[in-house]
């Protein structure tokens, strides 16, 4: 009986331990898992960024595309006649021949209706008479605004 008892029985010390079949499965399993992720990490990663990068490209287009169209309804104002007429008015302090304009120096903001504060446009001299006489008047220090 001892014979079989030590041959089937409680190991030695120095006799290799064998796995069940079940650890082994998961050790194989385990051992798959962590190749899969090394293979396929990069790629997620890579797609993952590659998503973003779409979708921030995709909003830059359609604010793109709302500047286009915000800027094709500018152009069509442009070829009208009166517009060209009230931009050269409000921007660059034309007037018409025989018109008189005036400009109110340190008005108060809340009532100005966003047009550009500017001097006082004499219509008879020519438009570069009037800027270097303005250019005159800024470099001389003793000229009372």
């Amino acid at each position: 009986g001892r014979a079989r008892e030590s041959a089937t029985g409680p190991r030695a010390e120095g006799a290799p331990r064998r796995l069940s079949r079940t650890t082994r499965r998961w050790i194989i399993l385990g051992g798959l898992i962590v190749l899969m992720m090394m293979f396929l990490g990069p790629t997620v990663g890579s797609w993952y960024s590659q998503a973003r990068t779409i979708d921030r490209l995709q909003a830059e287009v359609t604010a793109q595309e709302s500047q286009v169209a915000q800027l094709r309804h500018e152009r069509e104002l442009w070829r009208s006649d009166a517009y060209v007429e009230r931009q050269a008015r409000q921007r660059l302090g034309f007037v018409k021949v025989g018109d008189q304009a005036y400009t109110l120096l340190d008005a108060d903001p809340k009532l100005d209706d966003g047009a550009r504060s500017s001097t006082w446009v004499d219509s008879r001299s020519p438009w570069y008479t009037q800027l270097w006489d303005s250019t005159t008047a800024a470099d001389n220090p003793n000229v009372a605004p």
